[in-house]
């Protein structure tokens, strides 16, 4: 049985995510807010026109307003609510923290299993929308402070 997703097409402003690769190759979600910290990420997969839950993770609380967490192995204090991290080849995915409490999610970010392939050594990849569609986009890790900055 299949559960959709409550993901928004347009979030509340709140910050925004990306993905970077660290230095043992994994898959890494980067995020940046205003406001409240986090204290969820959904992670959904879209199969046959919908947006399904792959996972929902609980965060231990959070300060500041960045973090970098490793998708393919979550750190002691993480929580994996609902569903795995055990992504498939092939399949389009979406990630983004949110608030339960505030009810607001960061801008997401698109990935596949072969995204961190396409990632540059020490850049975010975030997406920009328009109407032609979505384009990733590589930025520094002061330039994706300076973008978040935009959603908030």
């Amino acid at each position: 049985m299949a559960v959709t997703a409550c993901v928004p097409t347009t979030p509340a402003p709140g910050g925004l995510t990306g993905l970077t690769v660290n230095a043992g190759g994994e898959l890494v979600m980067v995020a940046s807010w205003c406001g409240e910290a986090p204290d969820g990420v959904v992670v959904a997969r879209y199969a046959a026109g919908e947006t399904l839950e792959q996972a929902d993770i609980k965060t231990p609380p959070l300060s500041g307003t960045s973090l970098s967490v490793s998708l393919e192995n979550i750190p002691p204090g993480w929580r994996i609510q609902n569903g795995d991290l055990n992504f498939i080849a092939g399949q389009t995915y979406v990630i983004s923290p949110y608030s339960s409490r505030t009810h607001v999610r960061l801008q997401d970010v698109d990935f596949t299993t072969q995204t961190k392939n396409s990632i540059p050594i020490r850049k975010i990849m975030i997406q920009e929308y328009t109407n032609d569609g979505s384009k990733n986009v590589f930025l520094s890790q002061e330039e994706f402070n300076q973008r978040a900055k935009l959603y908030c």
